[in-house]
């Protein structure tokens, strides 16, 4: 199919065109903020995991610090289809997002954990074995216990 018929399809666009012909029916294209895919050089297809950083302070082992801040990742998505890429020049590309297809359930935990953390994607090397990391009510109870961590400490 060329573009221009992809575009005249009823009932959506380009992106929701390409969600069925990439046979993913049942997922929904979601909008990465620039700076979670920042140095990445992706392309359609490519498979990016991503996970949910939070920053807090706790006290500290050492006798030289008495607080320390401490990272704590939470992987949310194991596995995001990349559907669409920024065009133009470098620098126009890093001001635009990347779109990836989502369950209905990774969009709920990405839309919470964008409150909470800072999102961070990785590229995942092709034929990489995908292992699920939790159930969707064990990820959100995670991600909820990040908001708790934050207030406490």
């Amino acid at each position: 199919l060329r573009e221009s018929h992809i575009a005249e399809l009823k009932n959506g666009g380009t992106l929701a065109a390409r969600l069925n012909l990439m046979n993913m029916k049942d997922r929904l294209g979601y909008a990465l903020d620039p700076e979670i895919t920042k140095g990445l050089n992706l392309e359609i297809g490519d498979m990016l995991q991503i996970c949910a950083v939070s920053k807090y302070y706790q006290e500290s082992a050492s006798v030289s610090e008495k607080i320390v801040e401490v990272e704590a990742p939470l992987i949310l998505i194991e596995a995001a289809p990349v559907i669409s890429t920024p065009i133009g020049d470098t620098e126009e590309k890093e001001k635009q997002s990347i779109v990836v297809a989502l369950s209905g359930e990774e969009f709920q935990l990405i839309t919470q954990a964008g409150k909470i953390a800072a999102l961070k994607a990785a590229v995942l090397p092709v034929g990489y074995k995908v292992v699920q990391t939790g159930t969707f009510d064990e990820k959100m109870e995670n991600l909820m216990a990040f908001l708790q961590i934050k207030e406490v400490k």
